[in-house]
């Protein structure tokens, strides 16, 4: 019996992950629209790339929280020895480390790690990944004004 839990158990942290990663995945595209309207607005490219990494780093925070306690720490080791920061890289270090321009701050900001993706065996999948961003916002918000 308790091998059928461990089975269940397992496919239903599968299927959260998967579900979580879409609506992550989802968020961080939505990220080169935002900028866009920024962009469109005059604003320079170091206001739109610090706009952009400031969002990705929210939509990071707000899905790590929701993502399987497994996953969640082999997301924050694999950042952490990356950049040495668990939640990724700053700007500071993507400007002078990685002498990444203020145009490729802004691109990478809104596309996912495709890495990760691939370690957490969720690459190649499609869901209506609005609504995990809907659920995944709702419970934010809750937990947020407790």
């Amino acid at each position: 019996m308790s091998c059928i839990c461990s089975k269940i158990k397992e496919r239903q942290c599968k299927l959260q992950l998967f579900l979580v990663r879409s609506g992550y995945d989802f968020e961080v595209r939505n990220v080169a629209k935002r900028t866009e309207k920024l962009r469109f607005a005059g604003e320079n490219s170091e206001k739109i790339a610090r706009y952009a990494h400031q969002l990705r780093t929210e939509i990071k925070i707000k899905y790590r929280v929701v993502t399987p306690l497994q996953q969640q720490r082999e997301i924050s080791a694999y950042t952490l020895a990356s950049y040495q920061d668990e939640l990724g890289p700053s700007i500071e270090y993507l400007r002078n480390v990685k002498n990444k321009t203020w145009e490729e701050i802004i691109e990478s900001a809104s596309r996912s790690n495709r890495e990760m993706n691939h370690r957490l065996r969720v690459d190649n999948y499609w869901f209506p990944a609005i609504l995990v961003v809907l659920v995944v916002n709702l419970y934010w918000h809750i937990r947020k004004s407790k």
